[in-house]
């Protein structure tokens, strides 16, 4: 959250979608519930395409940009994601590097490219460098073309935790 917060674009409302089972989070939220931009949903589905999918239905902008818990963005994260989604109108997504923060023993994501790319059709979805062209732990989305295509396909993307799918609901 820090890390967000320490982004100053203008009119950012950050959206924490809570899916845990006990009150952790939300404790671990209040020192910065007095921030405006700051807005907390407890979601008792689970899976994290549920809850991409509910940010784009909640959102009043039309780029929507996500992250996970277990990472920390830079300071220019938002700014820098708005500005490839207006560098490419007709991209419905965009993704960033990824370094995770280790919050306990596991798996941590992390995706950085060696370049910026361009994906333009499904033969040309592979980077450059190789390895994966993204991840959506630094997602930036186009809210209308996301949304026009259905959002997030529910079946994908179970909750994980230390690379461990947790038993379904």
């Amino acid at each position: 959250m820090v890390t967000l917060l320490a982004n100053d674009y203008p009119g950012v409302t950050i959206l924490v979608i809570d899916q845990s089972d006990d009150g952790a989070t939300r404790a671990a939220l209040d020192q910065f519930m007095g921030d405006p931009r700051v807005v907390y949903r407890h979601m008792d589905e689970r899976g994290v395409s549920k809850s991409r999918s509910l940010s784009l239905r909640e959102a009043e902008t039309e780029f929507v940009l996500s992250t996970d818990d277990d990472c920390a963005v830079g300071p220019t994260w938002i700014e820098d994601n708005v500005r490839q989604l207006l560098a490419h109108p007709r991209a419905a997504l965009v993704f960033g590097d990824v370094v995770g923060v280790a919050t306990e023993p596991g798996y941590t994501p992390a995706n950085v490219a060696d370049e910026d790319f361009v994906v333009r059709s499904i033969w040309s979805w592979k980077a450059p460098d190789g390895v994966n062209i993204g991840i959506g732990a630094s997602v930036g989305m186009r809210r209308s073309m996301v949304l026009a295509l259905g959002a997030f396909d529910d079946a994908l993307g179970r909750v994980v935790r230390s690379g461990m799918p947790k038993t379904p609901t």
